[in-house]
């Protein structure tokens, strides 16, 4: 019997299994396809990251934001290396399993996981990191508040100019068609490559493929890209919800996306997932003497304790002004955000415990607005 099993081998799963075997534990990690490469884009901003990451990640000194003006920002910007990342996570003493886990049943000591292929596994304690659109969840992507987005990978010569050498384009929100704002993220990857992606920051529902390639292309075409170059190039397909309820005390454990690790206003998450596996696995190491339940409540009021439950709320009112906003004002959101002084820039971006100095960010941003956006911001409150 494993004393761990971690149910998903994303970045997130792949963290905590790595962090559970550091700590002594027996460790198995459970994932339909183990092996199957991360195809996603995984960036944050550095000082966001733990240390240790030093070759495993290409870091820009430089991130602009466009909104009604442009931003420069002194904050540097990382893009993980997928294959780096996942082979600094490996262990030897890890027991891969491949399998899809379909339900689980916990006692007081031990829980019993059931594979789809009818397999019984029992552990001490299993967590669940099948990421935020968890399939038993059957989420409908036309009632569930998400972000979106489509994107091509080109040679760096071939980014029309969007991006200087060790810089990273953020957001520009100028529009490139009518309807819902979408933005342009644009940054370099390994292999003197460029990531060009078209984003729907968030959506109920979230912008579909076809409607986010035909902005990317018009995008494109008015900063000289040649677009017809651009049919066989490798595609990034990205759609993840932002409303995952987060676990209750009673809850079954559950890690990254899966247990809501993800920020309302930026879809960021995966350094959060990075620093808090070392924390999460040294009580599971710690606890193991304690029932089924209580390691279960311990863990989810680790992840998440109070203050970062009230931060969490103030970001999706955030979000939920967002969607309310019409697509011509939320550039001016953006611009009065990035107006802000640094401080309260970092507060809202990263500080996931101080309500104080997420709630000073805020009114900071209302102060910067123009009245009109101020009502919009208001608006529900109360």
């Amino acid at each position: 019997m494993n004393d761990v099993l971690i149910a998903g081998g994303g970045p997130a799963g792949r963290a905590l299994a790595a962090a559970c075997v550091d700590a002594g534990l027996d460790t198995a990690l459970v994932d339909p396809a183990p092996e199957r490469a991360w195809r996603a884009t995984y960036a944050a901003w550095s000082d966001e990251l733990p240390t240790g990451l030093t070759g495993i990640a290409g870091t820009v000194s430089r991130a602009r934001i466009h909104a009604v003006q442009e931003h420069r920002l002194d904050r540097s910007y990382t893009v993980l290396d997928n294959g780096l990342l996942r082979r600094a996570l490996d262990r030897e003493d890890l027991q891969v399993i491949t399998g899809q886990v379909v339900r689980s049943a916990a006692d007081s000591q031990s829980t019993l996981v059931r594979l789809l292929d009818g397999r019984g596994l029992r552990c001490r304690i299993m967590i669940d990191c099948t990421g935020g659109a968890r399939p038993h969840q059957r989420l409908a992507p036309q009632t569930t508040t998400a972000q979106s987005a489509y994107g091509v990978i080109v040679a760096a010569t071939e980014a029309g100019g969007l991006i200087a050498p060790g810089e990273a384009l953020i957001m520009d929100w100028r529009a490139a068609d009518q309807g819902p704002a979408t933005f342009l993220y644009a940054v370099p990857l390994p292999g003197d490559r460029v990531l060009l992606e078209e984003t729907c920051l968030a959506g109920r529902p979230a912008l579909p493929m076809p409607v986010l390639r035909q902005r990317l292309y018009r995008r494109l075409s008015g900063h000289g890209v040649d677009t017809g170059a651009l049919h066989g190039k490798p595609v990034e397909r990205v759609w993840f919800p932002l409303d995952v309820p987060l676990p209750g005390t009673g809850s079954p454990a559950v890690f990254g996306s899966a247990a809501g690790l993800i920020h309302p206003a930026t879809g960021y998450g995966v350094a959060m997932s990075l620093r808090l596996a070392p924390l999460v696995a040294a009580l599971l190491a710690d606890t193991t003497g304690y029932s089924t339940a209580r390691r279960h409540a311990e863990i989810n009021h680790l992840v998440w304790p109070r203050g970062a439950r009230l931060v969490h709320t103030l970001r999706r009112y955030g979000l939920h002004r967002l969607l309310a906003m019409p697509p011509s004002e939320i550039p001016r959101f953006f611009d009065a955000f990035f107006r802000l002084p640094a401080d309260r820039q970092l507060a809202y971006l990263s500080n996931r415990t101080d309500v104080r100095a997420v709630l000073g960010a805020m009114a900071g941003v209302f102060a910067l607005s123009p009245w009109r956006l101020r009502k919009r911001l208001m608006a529900g409150v109360g």
